[in-house]
């Protein structure tokens, strides 16, 4: 490359030299112009220090002045001699030469950069390449890997109409499961104080939520789906967003919470805690509303019904309690477990109540009015949770005698039992999808989520190979004074030889019948009519008082031969009859009176029958 020359620097500075390199002897006649001057003075000096004559300082200061002059003209176009001379020539050359030279280093170095980087690349291509290889055979392996477990588990045996769809696997204990609203994830709360959010399509890990530092036994998701809050053994109550940040505010209870519940509406969150309290919070801003008091022991379960209008809570101290919400006022207390109550669940229409219980039954009740309306035996152990089919027409109950059992809502049959092992400590790991028929469990020891396809068809069509026998009993009871003969009578009415008996404040209780009635071709129920004699002395009278409930038919007896007061205890015995009747408030049976005289082979009756039916009147009961 060639660059034209732009001036010719005039000035005789050491810089021209660096710029157009020049041989010795020029550089130093430039330099001997340069200091001309400097060298005439000097000469004078010198000439007068020798003792030379005036006339020859003169005549040398006179040809050195021409010199002077002459090369004063002369040293200006001295570095080139002529723009177009011999020296200029050369000096384009050279400065040619060296803008070549800078140009092919120039040049040099892009190739070697542009090479250095085209390398680079390629490098990065194949390392890319390579990561996609590695990947796509990574991925190859995963689906073989899935193909053979899914091989596996269809080999495994299932009941009818059970579908395996997922399985994962976490290495804590799980003690707590819920669906999102629109079913696309769950939620799991763990022993090891963290909270995982799974994709329940493909079973992947999608956050894990780790502010709590204990255990996590319950969790809720919002009815919108957004939020979801969890409750501890580290006495928290925590709201989070979906994508896993934690929000405000903190709501605690003294002592660990064991469950939660949002209202369907949202807007309240109701705890259940070790302290036997039950909280009402404003779920926005985590005010305190309601604290429900009535429990005597840890409260670990609560159930929203799907009107939000009624609150169900389970206690340790063996009783479901029925809250109306906006009041917080008790409605029912629901007394007929033996066993702490371990689960709640609503059916979706509402009328239902189901709870389960550490003494290995379920019982279904009567929502609105507090009723006992059935018991579903069968587990063999502790029954942990229940939960509602989204249609209502299956019931679904996980146990520590690690079976999960389907009954059916409209016969109340069990359909079928699947083989769950259970680590036989309470978890809530039981949970329908919120639209589908769609059951996650929490398998092998409660360490693992399986999430099932329910065929409710081929469940229906192969029930009928277990057998199912159902119980049920009415409860007579003898009241009375002491003496008026009650236990006489009831050893006649239950066929056993009359026998005299002396006055006791013992309770005898005796199978009045028993019978079988078949229901259809496979189902049969047993029932039994149980005949309770109670002690009449006023000193025993208040604690027979107490087992009163669920009376079906009460025989009245009086001393009909009595010559003092023939109605000695009537009217207590009527008065506790109707005490109990309101102690159960909606959950009492339809109870009959009947006013039985006793005695009468002995001495006759010894009142009138206006009498007798001016008692009956008062006592709205039958002769």
């Amino acid at each position: 490359m060639s660059r034209r020359i732009q001036s010719i620097d005039v000035s005789l500075s050491n810089s021209d030299d660096t710029k157009y390199p020049r041989p010795a002897w020029l550089r130093m006649t430039r330099s001997i112009l340069k200091h001309r001057r400097s060298i005439l003075i000097i000469g004078i000096v010198i000439c007068s220090t020798l003792d030379i004559s005036l006339v020859a300082i003169f005549s040398i200061a006179h040809v050195l002045v021409i010199i002077a002059s002459v090369t004063a003209s002369f040293s200006v176009v001295l570095p080139t001699i002529a723009v177009g001379g011999r020296w200029a020539q050369k000096d384009q050359e050279r400065e040619e030469d060296i803008l070549n030279e800078l140009s092919r280093k120039e040049e040099e170095r892009w190739r070697k950069e542009q090479e250095e980087r085209l390398a680079e690349q390629k490098r990065l291509d194949e390392e890319m390449l390579l990561a996609e290889e590695v990947q796509r055979k990574k991925d190859e392996r995963q689906l073989q890997l899935a193909r053979e477990k899914q091989k596996k588990l269809k080999k495994q045996s299932f009941p009818p109409g059970f579908d395996l769809a997922q399985e994962v696997g976490q290495n804590s204990l799980i003690l707590s499961l819920s669906w999102s609203p629109d079913g696309h994830n769950l939620a799991s709360g763990s022993r090891d104080n963290i909270i995982r959010l799974w994709d329940a399509h493909t079973g992947t890990l999608l956050n894990a939520l780790t502010k709590h530092t204990q255990p996590v036994y319950s969790i809720a998701w919002s009815p919108d789906g957004r939020t979801l809050a969890s409750c501890s053994g580290d006495t928290a109550i925590r709201h989070w967003e979906a994508s896993g940040r934690l929000l405000s505010p903190l709501m605690k209870h003294p002592k660990a919470v064991f469950n939660i519940a949002w209202s369907p509406d949202g807007s309240l969150l109701a705890s259940g805690s070790e302290d036997a309290l039950v909280r009402l919070w404003d779920a926005n801003s985590g005010h305190l509303l309601h604290t429900l008091t009535k429990h005597a022991a840890l409260v670990g379960s609560l159930t929203w019904s799907p009107d939000g209008h009624l609150l169900a809570s389970g206690s340790d101290d063996n009783t479901v309690q029925l809250w109306d919400a906006s009041s917080g006022q008790l409605l029912h207390t629901l007394t007929q477990h033996a066993g702490a109550i371990f689960g709640l669940s609503w059916s979706p229409d509402g009328r239902m109540l189901a709870s389960c219980s550490g003494d290995n039954t379920i019982r279904l009740w009567d929502a609105r009015g507090g009723r006992q309306i059935r018991i579903l035996e069968g587990h063999t152990d502790a029954v942990f949770c229940i939960s509602f089919s989204a249609d209502g027409r299956l019931l679904a109950s996980k146990s520590a005698d690690g079976t999960v059992r389907l009954w059916r809502t409209d016969t109340w049959d069990m359909l079928t039992i699947l083989d769950e092992a259970s680590s036989s400590f309470w978890t809530i790991g039981l949970a329908f999808h919120p639209e589908k028929l769609v059951l996650a469990t929490s398998g092998k020891e409660d360490q693992q989520i399986r999430i099932w396809k329910l065929d409710i068809d081929t469940i229906f069509t192969n029930y009928s190979s277990i057998p199912s026998v159902s119980y049920a009993n009415a409860k007579v009871v003898l009241l009375g004074d002491s003496g008026v003969g009650k236990t006489g009578l009831g050893l006649v009415l239950s066929g056993e030889t009359f026998t005299a008996t002396i006055s006791t404040h013992g309770r005898h209780i005796w199978t009045f019948d028993t019978q079988d009635v078949d229901l259809d071709e496979t189902h049969i129920e047993t029932q039994e009519t149980l005949l309770w004699d109670m002690a009449g002395q006023p000193g025993y009278r208040l604690i027979h008082q107490l087992y009163l409930n669920e009376v079906a038919v009460a025989l009245v007896v009086y001393y009909a031969s009595s010559e003092t007061d023939p109605f000695a205890g009537v009217y207590h015995w009527s008065r506790a009859l109707s005490q109990a009747q309101r102690v159960q408030g909606g959950s009492a049976l339809p109870l009959k009176k009947f006013l039985v005289a006793a005695r009468v082979d002995v001495g006759g009756v010894g009142v009138s029958r206006e009498r007798i039916q001016t008692v009956v009147r008062r006592l709205t009961c039958s002769v």
